[in-house]
């Protein structure tokens, strides 16, 4: 998969990558380099589930695994 860098240095995160990543508008992303690449992490905060105790992201209204409310 290939993009283009626009004039002011933008890169589009195809929409299926987004949606695999759950990245979302807003969201942060830490940006590091490692040799000659360029490595892209989406940061979250992370808590647990109170009912399946599976590790989430904290800005998730239901939990992904057993879409229990969380908050």
């Amino acid at each position: 998969m290939f993009r283009k860098v626009d004039d002011l240095g933008r890169v589009v995160i195809p929409k299926e990558i987004r949606k695999n990543f759950a990245i979302r508008e807003q969201d942060t992303l830490i940006i590091n380099t490692k040799g000659n690449k360029i490595i892209l992490e989406k940061d979250v905060e992370k808590i647990r589930c109170k009912s399946c105790k599976k590790t989430i992201d904290k800005k998730d209204k239901y939990c992904r695994y057993c879409s229990e409310e969380v908050m």
